[in-house]
């Protein structure tokens, strides 16, 4: 579907750009279409911009031609192409809409673009995402050693691979899940997306993997080389994955992607595609991550594999994830890789939840238990080979290999051997081991250290022994069955395509394999290979001589076979002649042996059972005991023990002699077998009587069995057992026989005369079990999953003389055999035979006798819908025997259908048709239509039952179904006559639309239409989508508000389809604003407009007088006046009273001019009228020659005295607020006050202010001058003044006066402060005493009364008190401002989008849980503002045109001033559109809590003390569980859930820490405890201050009269409490400050007492110079 659209539409549209570079240009798209279509888009060298509407027509051209090319997407929706809001969504969420920028888009790289076309719908999986087209060939060439293991290895080695790429931090991580659902394969590696670099096709197309590139990076390094780079062939995941299971599904995600790519196989797509010419595409999608998907991969990237409709049928998992931890070992646990000595875990492995690491079974575990403390036997080998290379490079390519061989020895331990132990360990675990001791496979190898569980060799050339020659021979020989060799290699060496072996053909397998063999093959010629021991370089020769040296080291060690026997042994030091398997210099002799508690005998006969050891391997071996050899003296360690006997096919002379002669003894063994003594451990050494040594002579004579055969009646008859024949073909009913009698037949009876079937010598009677086993096919095709029917073994018998006569007996076991139709296939086998089983089949047909008529529901859902007015769908039926068997209809019969129900409703059925198949199996009825007008009768379920019958009521069939309303034809509002004059801003009592279908039906609950509005309001929040309720209607009562203003025509009209069925207009109220006072025509400049009166009437003329403000009860009527060029404030606002506002006073300017002014209702703009005034200039008036200090000539400046200050203030605050304005005056530091020339009354007074300051600041300067001319002068020096007269000293003594009236009134406000300082403690003293007075008696009450109320708050009203009592809070602010304009109020700009306060959205029903919940949370969490958006969040606060700081002149602040309260600090404020809502369902109730499984302990059960979780413990009212976002979703899901998350709750601080093994997100107790989501635990106490209110049980609240009056005093109690922590809180400020000042005045004091130091003492030296110095004293 891709297309090259430079070349393609080159004429068309000019795509390419003349330079060189841009001829480069490769743009690639891919468009996800929103009815689930992908089409690829490929643009070469396009220009820079392309119109929005231009890419889309080439979008729609790609799409044009996949529909014709694809029968699939014709069946898909139509694509709204032309639908105005269409656009285009790329991956990081942004749109595109008018043009289309190739800038921001990467040059040869995929890019993702989703289509909207206005729809609204979405999918998830697109068809046809991505191309998978090359090398589907390799689906018909599967490996052939594939199996389930295999394949699902495979997708783990991928898994593995990625996670071993993480970096050091990231979790790694594998979880397998293996069901009969389906099987699932996680991992937390570096996952995919969509990028071409990085592309999930390269998962999922066969050949396109980049794994195996990796493998020459996992070449050398350090043994056991766990790097597991194990690809190789390219095509791993999807084989494997197709050999698994139907379907597969491959979801992936980057660190740096934020959604998940999906990817989807089909096994019958993809090889009904193989080798074809057409692309093969499949279907993929692009998803959110789930949060479990999060929390397994914290670092954000993963991979999971998801295989459905698996190819298994059963498993034990348990072994299976042995198995696995067996494949896999060195990654799960690893001793080597450590640098503590400790064991590793370098990846987290869990198969079904559960850790490998922890699993204790495994052949590997099994194997390390019983091994040896070592030393081991470790080689490393190093090999080379030089490739040849085309001839054209001229050139030889190096190939290298490397492993690593560790020999572990398994000793035997009193007798046994280890690995027989291992063996049977294995048995009993239930692995499938075929192996003994002596056909043990005792190589096994790892490559990369994943195993190879193929690759199991009996040995490695210089490991076998077997045929070692020399004095250590026998020894060597037993004591290397006893070494297993661990091999590991790096990637040098090559797998097969299923890497369950080493690839046979490869060089370096084959040396490796002939590691010690002499003689080289041809493939291993010029491989070079390099042995290391310990460092040192080995010949092969020095390798086994140091392997032989090191096993004879172990043996001795470690070994401990028989330490003596029963009898005194005869000793002999010379070597036995002949193979007795000891090669020690001594050795004792015995004829009694006691082992296990049984004694064993010389001259015992006894059987060896094949397997037992060497030389006994295909039959049992029947001999004599004859001597037992035990090596060395009695106390040595490592002493070897073997068994002398000799086989009954050995004549005595020819057995084993000892002889003594002369003190000295020796054995000869001659044709004797020795046998190690572990037989007799292993059970395969028996004791045998007389009698079956008789037998085995006649055993041998007799003819082995041949086959199965079964006779016939007449035979039974003969034989008198009442049995007979299985038929060939029969009806269902058909009674089989009593008993089935089956033979075995020699081999010599092939075709005898029937006279001699019953001869004895036809017939073998040994005493064999035979088993039948009965499967039951429907086909009669595949039995290999056919049912199982039934399975019997018995023993033969004899019957009439005639022996091994098998009979079984089935009428009585099965009596209803035969009445299935279908095939049974009789199978007949002997147990532990090789005699050739017989089968026999049954093929049984259905009865031609019809008992009844079945609907068929493969395919259809039941119970079955239907539509009136509608054609129904089609029903099929097929008819049955009286066994349940299908048969064929004899003809097309006459059918009648009818539909009942529980109550009366008529039904009509039209235009009825039926069809019956050519085979006669299946009857079709279709086509036909069902009419009725009742249905509302059966609303709100329509349930009822469809009846198919023939004519003559013979054969019936019941259907239950659901018969349907037709679609929306009719629309009719309830009640029709509304008010004509509807008010402004009034709301709709009572308004219903009742939806009706073509047949005068009431619709189907659900069904939604479009409203249109125009000049109403919709109160709640659910959109203008709306759905019928259960009785056909769409309630809008109380939902409509009229925002058209008077006069107005506003509008309902109601929509499905685009096609309007109501339209319902209303008439607005018409009234008008009239200004009723006379307003003077040319008023003067300065003067005042007063008491202008303003009324609102209807078009009658008569007063309205509903326009009457009441803010108690929210209806705000107010009127605003503004003026032009006047700068009126906007926010003065004057009340109507019943329909009538009075301005009590408008200042008119100084200057004069026309002056506008527009009067206007505060809330209905289009009440309002305007009215012009002229303002004429005033006369100038004299100013007596007064110049005032301010340039402006309407206003007065002059500075203030403390005395005159305060009266000045109060008459200034007696006028408006527009006639004061503070400024700072040019000439002093002190404040002015300006106030306009006309108020005359205040000239006495600024004319006393004036000459008061005057008479001051002269008399200060005069002095001040004086004093410092005095210090100034040059010819003045401290110790030579120059007298001055008397006259000169009196500005000193005057400002010596002045100090000392300063000192008197500083010492009066000193003591005046520290005795109100004094008087404020008192008083703080007094209202701590009286409060610790009031807790006492609150705790008293509440333990009488049994109920905590001290914290508790349980109305609303209470609750904002307490929050309004927050000072410097936004959350004060906000519930002041909602007393006035509730929250989500659509008319304030500011509340409209604010739903509230985390604190007031809910309550909890216990108050223990209120305190610990709002304990969690925090005052900041309890106090956090909540909004519909991000947006009205940040209308909440504005910045400066710097962006620095926060404006104090808009958003929330105007009304902080307003309300004259003040914010500090930060706030939280949480957007409700932003929070990711919890999606796994709701519980049933109306409070919609969250679907939450309860947590479990590891047994399984619910933790003692859970009550709940905290999110489902929050109690909505009724209005706050109709707040939903515009997706739909509620407060519960969305904001509780955020904060609480899964917070679970617990009775007591005990039952929490108890459950901490359960607890992942949190938990609180009912006591107080906190445990957080981290593991740490809150201790102490806390206190929010604010809580959740607390609405009480019933329980609580049926308490006694005595408690009732008890709980209303606690509650005035806790009322007067606050009242005097107000008053604290005012006393404390007021003492601060007091002290504040006190300090100030204190510093004041000491400084003029050091100020008036040296005056003084100037005084004194000049006054006692003068004469007249008695005269005055200012002292």
């Amino acid at each position: 579907m891709e297309a090259e659209m430079s070349s393609r539409r080159g004429k068309k549209r000019m795509l390419v750009e003349c330079d060189d570079e841009d001829n480069k240009k490769v743009y690639e798209f891919k468009i996800l279409i929103p009815n689930g279509v992908s089409v690829g888009l490929k643009l070469r060298n396009p220009v820079l911009e392309m119109p929005f509407r231009e890419f889309v027509g080439l979008i729609r051209e790609e799409y044009s031609a996949a529909v014709k090319a694809s029968t699939s997407m014709k069946r898909r929706r139509v694509v709204n192409w032309k639908d105005d809001r269409l656009f285009l969504r790329d991956e990081n969420g942004a749109e595109l809409r008018n043009v289309v920028k190739f800038k921001n888009f990467e040059r040869n790289e995929r890019h993702f673009l989703w289509l909207h076309d206005g729809s609204g719908e979405s999918v998830q999986n697109f068809e046809n995402m991505w191309d998978l087209t090359p090398d589907t060939e390799l689906l018909k060439e599967l490996p052939e050693e594939y199996n389930f293991e295999t394949a699902l290895a495979d997708l783990i080695d991928n898994s593995l691979q990625a996670v071993w790429s993480n970096d050091e931090n990231d979790r790694k991580f594998i979880s397998v899940d293996v069901n009969k659902k389906g099987i699932s394969i996680f991992d937390t590696g570096p996952g995919m997306d969509g990028s071409e670099k990085n592309s999930i096709v390269k998962w999922g197309k066969m050949g396109a993997s980049l794994h195996r590139r990796l493998r020459k990076h996992a070449i050398g390094g350090r043994a056991p080389f766990l790097m597991p780079y194990f690809g190789m062939f390219g095509y791993g995941g999807p084989i494997a994955s197709m050999h698994l299971g139907r379907r597969t599904l491959v979801s992936s995600k980057t660190k740096i992607s934020k959604k998940v790519y999906t990817l989807h196989l089909a096994k019958e797509a993809l090889v009904s595609n193989s080798g074809s010419e057409h692309n093969w595409k499949t279907d993929g999608g692009i998803r959110d991550p789930c949060k479990d998907e999060i929390e397994s991969s914290p670092h954000g990237s993963f991979t999971k594999v998801e295989i459905f409709e698996p190819a298994i049928s059963s498993m034990d998992i348990s072994q299976f994830q042995c198995w696995l931890k067996d494949i896999y070992f060195p990654y799960i646990q690893c001793d080597e890789t450590s640098s503590t000595g400790k064991t590793n875990t370098p990846v987290e492995f869990q198969v079904n939840g559960t850790d490998l690491a922890e699993i204790q079974g495994g052949e590997v575990a099994i194997t390390n238990l019983h091994s040896s403390n070592g030393p081991d036997f470790v080689v490393q080998l190093h090999f080379s080979f030089e490739e040849s290379v085309p001839k054209s490079s001229g050139s030889r390519s190096r190939l290298e290999a490397n492993a690593r061989l560790k020999f572990v020895y398994f000793p035997v331990v009193e007798g046994k051997e280890n690995i027989e132990m291992i063996l049977d360990d294995l048995k009993e675990g239930g692995f499938p081991i075929t192996e003994h001791f002596e056909t043990f496979s005792h190589v096994s190898v790892r490559r990369l250290g994943r195993l190879l569980p193929d690759a199991r060799w009996a040995w490695l050339p210089f490991m076998d022994l077997k045929h070692k020659k020399g004095d250590k021979a026998h020894s060597l020989k037993r004591c290397c069955m006893r070494v297993k060799c661990f091999i590991e290699t790096d990637a040098g060496f090559k797998p097969t395509p299923s890497k369950t072996d080493l690839a046979h053909q490869n060089p370096f397998t084959i040396a490796l394999k002939n590691l010690g063999n002499n003689l080289t093959t041809e493939r291993e010629k010029g491989i070079l290979m390099e042995i290391y021991r310990g460092g040192k370089l080995l010949t092969l020769p020095q390798l086994e001589k140091e392997y032989q040296d090191w096993i004879i080291q172990m043996h001795n060690k470690y070994d401990t076979e028989v330490d003596h026997g029963e009898d005194k042994p005869t000793i002999l030091v010379s070597p036995v002649k002949g193979k007795s398997g000891i090669s020690a210099d001594v050795v004792r002799v015995h004829r009694v042996l006691k082992r296990n508690g049984v004694t064993w005998k010389s001259g015992q006969r006894i059987k060896l059972l094949k397997g037992a050891c060497a030389g006994v391997h295909k039959n049992n071996v029947y001999a004599t005991l004859e001597y037992f050899l035990i090596e060395g003296f009695q106390g040595d360690v490592g002493g070897e023990a073997r068994i002398i006997c000799r086989p009954l096919s050995i004549p005595d002379e020819e057995g084993c002699v000892l002889r003594e002669h002369d003190g000295e003894a020796n054995l000869e063994i001659r044709k004797s077998l020795s046998v190690p003594v572990s037989v007799i451990d292993s059970q395969k050494c028996l004791a045998v009587e007389s009698n079956e040594w008789n037998i085995q002579v006649e055993k041998q004579r007799q003819k082995s069995p041949s086959t199965i055969d079964l006779l016939s009646a007449e035979q039974c008859q003969e034989l008198e057992v009442d049995g007979g024949e299985l038929p060939a073909v029969a009806n269902a009913g058909k009674v089989p026989p009593k008993e089935i009698v089956a033979v075995v037949r020699p081999a010599n009876y092939n075709s005898s005369p029937a006279s001699k079937s019953l001869d004895q010598k036809f017939i073998i009677k040994d005493n064999l079990e035979m088993s039948l086993e009965v499967k039951f096919s429907e086909d009669g095709k595949n039995f290999t999953n056919a049912q199982h029917v039934y399975s019997t073994r018995v023993t033969p018998s004899s019957y009439s003389g005639v022996q091994g006569v098998y009979v079984f007996p089935i009428r009585s076991n099965l009596s209803d055999w035969f009445q299935k139709a279908g095939v049974y296939a009789f199978s007949f086998s002997l147990t532990n035979s090789s005699c050739k089983g017989f089968v026999k089949r049954v093929e049984i047909n259905a009865s031609p006798e019809i008992e009844r008529w079945k609907l068929i529901s493969d395919d259809q859902s039941l119970p079955y819908c239907a539509t009136v007015g509608s054609s129904c769908e089609t029903l099929s039926i097929a008819c049955y025997d009286k066994y349940g068997n299908q048969t064929s209809f004899t003809s097309n019969p006459k059918v009648v259908v009818k539909i009942r129900t529980s109550k009366a409703v008529p039904f009509h059925v039209k235009q009825l048709k039926t069809v019956l198949y050519s085979s006669k199996s299946i009857l079709e009825v279709k086509e036909f239509l069902i009419e009725s007008s009742d249905l509302d009768k059966i609303r709100p379920s329509y349930e009822a039952t469809l009846f198919i019958c023939t004519s003559d009521k013979l054969f019936s069939v019941s259907v239950p179904c659901h018969v349907f309303p037709g679609c929306l034809q009719r629309v009719r509002a309830q009640p029709q006559a509304q008010e004509s004059n509807l008010l402004p801003g009034c709301i709709i009592k009572n308004l219903k639309l009742e939806m009706f279908d073509g047949y005068g039906n009431h619709v189907k609950k659900g069904l939604e239409v479009q409203l249109d509005v125009v000049g109403f309001q919709i109160l709640d929040q659910l959109g203008l989508k709306r759905k019928v309720d259960d009785h056909g209607f769409i309630d809008l009562s109380s939902l409509l508000k009229v925002t058209a203003g008077y006069g107005k025509i506003a509008s309902l009209s109601v929509l499905s389809d685009k096609k309007v069925f109501l339209k319902q207009e209303f008439q607005i109220k018409r009234s008008e604003l009239r200004l009723v006072s006379m307003v003077p025509e040319f008023p003067t400049a300065g003067s005042i407009l007063q008491n202008l009166v303003f009324e609102v009437v209807d078009s009658d003329g008569v007063i309205d007088d509903t326009i009457h403000d009441e803010e108690k009860n929210g209806q705000s009527h107010m009127l605003m006046v503004k003026a032009e060029p006047l700068s009126t404030e906007e926010n003065i606002r004057y009340a109507f009273k019943h329909g009538r506002c009075t301005v009590p006073a408008i200042f008119l300017p100084q200057k004069g001019g026309i002056v506008s002014f527009i009067a206007c209702h505060s809330r209905h703009s289009d009440l309002s009228l305007s009215f012009k005034v002229n303002v004429l200039k005033p006369p100038k008036a004299e100013r007596d020659g007064f110049q005032y200090p301010c340039s402006d000539e309407n206003f007065l400046d002059f500075p203030l005295l403390e005395p005159v200050e305060n009266n000045y203030q109060d008459n200034v605050t007696q006028t408006p607020n527009a006639m004061r304005n503070t400024i700072q005056s040019p000439y002093t530091s002190k404040k002015f006050l300006h106030l306009q020339t006309p108020s005359s009354s205040l000239e006495p007074v600024k004319n006393l202010i004036v000459s008061m300051e005057n008479e001051k600041m002269d008399n200060v300067m005069q002095t001040s001058n004086a004093i410092r001319d005095e210090f100034q002068s040059p010819h003045m020096s401290k110790k030579a003044l120059q007298l001055q007269s008397s006259p000169s000293l009196k500005p000193v003594e005057n400002l010596i006066a002045a100090m000392e009236n300063k000192k008197r009134k500083l010492e009066i406000d000193v003591d005046k402060f520290a005795t109100l300082v004094g008087d404020l403690e008192r008083q703080m003293e007094r209202y701590y005493e009286k409060q610790m007075e009031i807790e006492q008696s609150m705790k008293d009450l509440q333990d009488s009364t049994g109920l905590s109320l001290l914290n508790d708050v349980s109305t609303k009203e209470e609750l904002m008190e307490e929050i309004e009592s927050i000072d410097h809070s936004v959350a004060a602010v906000l519930c002041n401002i909602s007393r006035r304009f509730p929250f989500r109020e659509p008319q304030h700009p500011l509340m409209r989008d604010i739903i509230g306060l985390v604190a007031l959205l809910g309550s909890v029903r216990f108050s223990k849980l209120s305190r610990v919940l709002s304990e969690y949370l925090g005052l900041d969490q309890m106090l956090a503002v909540v909004t519909i958006s991000f947006a009205a969040a940040q209308d909440l606060e504005k910045y400066d045109q710097n962006g620095d700081l926060v404006s104090r002149q808009a958003a929330l602040y105007p009304e902080v001033s307003a309300l004259g309260k003040s914010i500090n600090g930060r706030f939280l404020v949480i957007p409700l559109e932003d929070i990711s809502p919890f999606k796994n369902g709701f519980e049933n109730g109306p409070q919609r809590k969250l679907s939450l499984p309860a947590p479990n302990m590891d047994d399984g059960c619910i933790p003692p003390g859970f009550i709940g979780f905290a999110v489902n413990m929050i109690e909505l009212d009724s209005d706050h569980l109709r707040v939903n976002t515009t997706n739909g979703h509620g407060l519960r899901e969305t904001l509780f859930y955020s904060l609480f998350g899964k917070l679970q709750v617990y009775r007591t601080r005990k039952d929490m820490l108890a459950a901490r093994a359960c607890i992942k997100n949190g938990a609180v107790s009912m006591d107080g405890g906190i445990l957080k989501e981290n593991g740490s635990i809150s201790v102490g106490l806390g206190d929010p201050g604010i809580y959740f209110r607390v609405i009480p049980e019933k329980s609580e609240m049926l308490v006694s009269q005595e408690s009732k009056e008890n709980m209303k005093r606690i509650r005035e109690l806790k009322s007067e409490s606050k009242k005097i922590n107000k008053e604290m809180d005012k006393l404390l400020k007021e003492h601060e400050k007091t002290n504040v000042k006190l300090k100030r005045k204190r510093m004041k004091y000491v400084k003029l007492l050091d100020e008036m130091d040296p005056v003084k003492h100037y005084y004194l030296e000049c006054g006692s110079c003068s004469t007249n110095i008695s005269d005055f004293s200012p002292f």
